[in-house]
């Protein structure tokens, strides 16, 4: 192939690098989020903090060892739009009922299994929409937005 060819396919690849990059747009603009979350005074390890809005996209995190969380939008994006959020904390874990179902055992072979069940670990007020007590909590543009939440 001639000289000319590769400089051709090279500008080519080059304008459609510069025009990808120039209609990348990543989607509304977010701003760092991160609090944390304790219960009775004690931090809360992994916990999931979703923030919710009716005009802007939904935010999660998963609180660490310290229970500290960094919001992350449904886009991707790091923090949360702008806006007005309700505020849902919950922490589950499975526990065994005490009944003995069919299953898989370790081995890999049918047996008879603990049946589990999912216990929710904080204030079930807190995991639920409609009843948690943390609404209109803003995030404002061109700040790093706290929220630190102790949960009763």
């Amino acid at each position: 192939m001639t000289q000319t060819y590769y400089h051709f396919t090279a500008f080519v690849l080059i304008i459609l690098v510069a025009f990808a990059a120039g209609c990348s747009d990543s989607g509304p603009k977010t701003y760092p989020v991160e609090g944390v979350i304790t219960h009775n005074g004690e931090p809360v390890e992994g916990a999931t903090v979703t923030f919710t809005a009716a005009s802007a996209t939904s935010a999660m995190a998963r609180t660490g060892a310290c229970g500290k969380y960094t919001l992350v939008a449904t886009s991707g994006a790091a923090g949360a739009e702008e806006g007005t959020y309700t505020v849902t904390i919950s922490k589950k874990e499975a526990v065994p009922t005490g009944r003995k179902v069919p299953g898989i055992g370790p081995d890999g072979e049918d047996a008879m299994v603990d049946e589990m069940a999912v216990k929710e670990l904080l204030p079930t007020a807190y995991g639920s929409a409609q009843n948690t007590p943390l609404k209109n909590i803003a995030v404002e543009a061109k700040k790093l937005n706290t929220h630190d939440f102790n949960l009763e």
